[in-house]
């Protein structure tokens, strides 16, 4: 790429109101991992070399190591990142650190103690914080000031237990009880007869006795709320049950939509509020009978 080229993807960078920097200083990939966990021998050379911006680097030597354990994870530093340090940085109680110690290398967070003591403490209750003694060989080899995620994944038992929540939930049938106590909770939202569109929909996506046509959902309404100010009726609800809100809930679109601006904001309070009831009732009868997976629970 030659320099008008550049010249010209930095400019429409900054257009569209973004900082743009271009990745012109080489700076060391260590070899050895930066071990979160007991200090560990570090490694010996340079891995690779990584591009970074000038501006961004104020300090005289930046290199770069991936962390290696799991003492650091309660502040999100997790096996395999990479990490950003920044040597000769002048250090504060609670920086981040890369520590030699020994002839070991060692992640932690650096702080002093009310009776002068300094020490290296990890971010995970399973390691031990390392008071750092006069007899001891260390010194602080740099602060870590970025994290650059290897991989953002979310763990496969976080997963599981969530979808297997949602389908217990779902395999209990939805029933006129949880139907009819759901609109009374509903209600006290609806002040207007159009406002009904969100909760025949929902009842509509659910395919629910309660609801299979306007006049259905009308005469269930008005039998379980006799004095309620906005009843629906069919006119009303064929007027709103057009564009996306003939669609599932989880589809409406303000751009596509009968009511604009706020109002649409309203409508689809209603009713995402009242597909969140339907699931809690729900949900309540799985725990009321039982149906948990122990593996998850």
């Amino acid at each position: 790429m030659d320099e008008n080229e550049k010249k010209e993807i930095l400019g429409l960078i900054e257009k569209a109101g973004r900082e743009a920097y271009e990745c012109d200083t080489p700076v060391p990939l260590y070899l050895g991992p930066a071990h979160c966990g007991n200090p560990t021998e570090p490694g010996e050379g340079v891995d690779e070399m990584i591009m970074l911006p000038r501006a961004l680097l104020k300090w005289e030597l930046v290199f770069c190591l991936r962390a290696d354990g799991d003492s650091m994870n309660g502040l999100q530093i997790e096996d395999g990142d990479m990490l950003r340090v920044e040597a000769g940085r002048t250090v504060h109680d609670n920086d981040v650190v890369v520590a030699w110690l020994d002839g070991e290398v060692t992640v932690k967070s650096y702080v002093t103690d009310e009776d002068g003591a300094r020490w290296l403490v990890p971010a995970n209750d399973d390691y031990e914080p390392i008071c750092l003694e006069e007899k001891m060989n260390w010194r602080i080899l740099g602060v870590v000031t970025s994290v650059e995620k290897q991989q953002l994944r979310m763990k496969t038992g976080d997963a599981m237990k969530r979808i297997r929540r949602t389908k217990d939930t779902a395999q209990v049938p939805l029933t006129n009880e949880m139907i009819n106590e759901a609109v009374e909770e509903i209600s006290q939202q609806v002040n207007s007869r159009r406002k009904w569109i969100g909760v025949y929909r929902q009842l509509k996506e659910r395919k629910a006795e309660w609801a299979t046509d306007y006049d259905k959902f009308c005469e269930n309404v008005e039998i379980l709320l006799p004095g309620h100010n906005f009843l629906p009726n069919k006119r009303e609800l064929q007027r709103m049950d057009v564009m996306s809100f003939a669609k599932p809930v989880r589809y409406w679109d303000r751009n596509d939509a009968p009511v604009t601006g706020t109002r649409f904001d309203e409508y689809l309070l209603v009713a995402e509020r009242f597909g969140r009831l339907l699931r809690e009732k729900q949900g309540k009868n799985r725990v009321k009978t039982g149906r948990k997976n122990s593996r998850f629970s």
